[in-house]
């Protein structure tokens, strides 16, 4: 059926995606996929030392439109944004998460 070849896609896609942000010197912060279509969340700079986590992000993001452009899929939008935001665990011990939010992680998306 339609909807199994576009989930198995979609985890190709997810999968390329993941190896090019750890490439990077990223972190996979979360990947959704639903009706309405999917998000990929990557984050550099929170939990490394990296030298310029800027320029991870952005040879990442060019990586991943050569990478989904590979992939057919011409429908996709990429953000890149840089600043401080708030990363960490929010929620009891038995329903924890981890977030990362504020200003630039919205003007990235």
């Amino acid at each position: 059926p339609r909807d199994s070849s576009l989930l198995q896609l979609m985890n190709e896609a997810f999968k390329i995606l993941s190896r090019i942000t750890h490439s990077c010197n990223g972190a996979v912060r979360d990947m959704l996929f639903d009706d309405k279509g999917c998000v990929f969340i990557s984050v550099f700079g929170a939990h490394s030392h990296e030298v310029n986590p800027c320029f991870d992000a952005t040879v990442s993001a060019m990586r991943m439109e050569n990478a989904l452009k590979g992939l057919k899929l011409n429908r996709f939008s990429l953000g890149v944004s840089f600043g401080e935001c708030f990363c960490g665990e929010v929620g009891p011990e038995v329903r924890s998460d981890y977030v990362v939010m504020g200003p630039e992680v919205n003007m990235a998306a």
